[in-house]
């Protein structure tokens, strides 16, 4: 509807201008009339309803009204003898109630139209207003978390504040790529991701590893973005904690690739996974997230480090 609004010209023309384009279309439609005229022998009055209904949409302003005068002339023109003949005059006079009708109703669908555009422009500011005061809020309990973090005496408290943090940036940074006049909120998974890793690598700045990421152009809703993006966050973070011991240098890649299915794949050059390591946390919220996803994961040796791969089946 947007566009059809921005194909039409803005309001209100001058009277000429109107005038003179609504009498344009009108004299095309009857070239056409009467051409079915002379080759049927009978008068198409619907044939003239098209350039009514036009002429209301484009220009209103009483423009419709004048094109249904302008082919009730042509209609007498084309039927002189309605004055004397009853059963002539008949459809005349129907034609022009229904010339009339056309007209209110092409006029109304364009301030319609206006409307209904400019209610849906103000309901998106709103929509990314909100969605920006949403991000500042979860930025600023991020923010809290990390100085928490810093202050912490005891290392597994430290390290569950930095990783709440992590999580809550997951959260705050979908708000940069949302389209919220789509109907299911669509993220653009590519520039988000690569966002997501290179803060990732940002925060986890302990060592020289470097976080890459390779993904695929694809636009999902927030409901299906939202938990991959959870799910990359703590197999990029957990590779940087225990794939990378002692200030060990080393790449973490992360690939995501769209056909019938998206494949994500985790892959770190460390030491490897140790396959005896308790589940904590990030184990259980991946666990919560591929189950949201009807996903599967699966891990294997990479020789050097480890390779983790999902896959999240009919996702469009």
């Amino acid at each position: 509807m947007e566009k059809l609004l921005a194909s039409l010209p803005d309001r209100p023309q001058p009277t000429g201008i109107r005038l003179g384009f609504t009498f344009l279309i009108m004299g095309l439609c009857a070239l056409i009339e009467v051409g079915v005229f002379h080759l049927a022998g009978f008068t198409g009055f619907f044939l003239l309803l098209p350039g009514i209904f036009a002429s209301g949409l484009i220009f209103d302003r009483g423009s419709a009204f004048f094109a249904t005068f302008l082919a009730l002339m042509l209609e007498a023109y084309l039927s002189p003898s309605f004055i004397r003949a009853y059963e002539q005059a008949i459809p005349l006079i129907l034609f022009g109630l229904t010339g009339f009708a056309v007209a209110l109703v092409s006029e109304s669908l364009r301030n319609t139209m206006e409307k209904l555009v400019k209610a849906e422009r103000t309901k998106d500011v709103l929509l990314k207003e909100l969605d920006h005061r949403a991000k500042n809020n979860m930025l600023s309990m991020a923010s809290v978390l990390r100085l928490q973090a810093r202050v912490a005496t005891n290392s597994e408290t430290r390290e569950a504040l930095r990783n709440s943090a992590s999580r809550i940036q997951v959260m705050a940074k979908v708000h940069d790529h949302l389209a919220p006049s789509s109907p299911d909120r669509a993220v653009d998974l590519s520039q988000y991701l690569e966002e997501l890793c290179q803060k990732i690598e940002e925060m986890r700045a302990t060592s020289d590893v470097r976080v890459r990421s390779t993904v695929d152009k694809t636009v999902l809703p927030e409901k299906k973005a939202m938990p991959i993006a959870f799910i990359i966050n703590e197999l990029v973070t957990n590779s940087l904690k225990y794939a990378f011991p002692d200030g060990r240098n080393g790449v973490i890649q992360v690939d995501l690739k769209k056909g019938r299915e998206i494949v994500v794949a985790v892959r770190d050059d460390g030491v490897g996974r140790d396959p005896n390591a308790e589940a904590g946390v990030g184990t259980r919220l991946i666990d919560v997230m591929l189950d949201q996803l009807g996903a599967s994961i699966h891990y294997e040796d990479a020789n050097p480090g480890c390779r983790v791969t999902v896959r999240i089946p009919q996702l469009h």
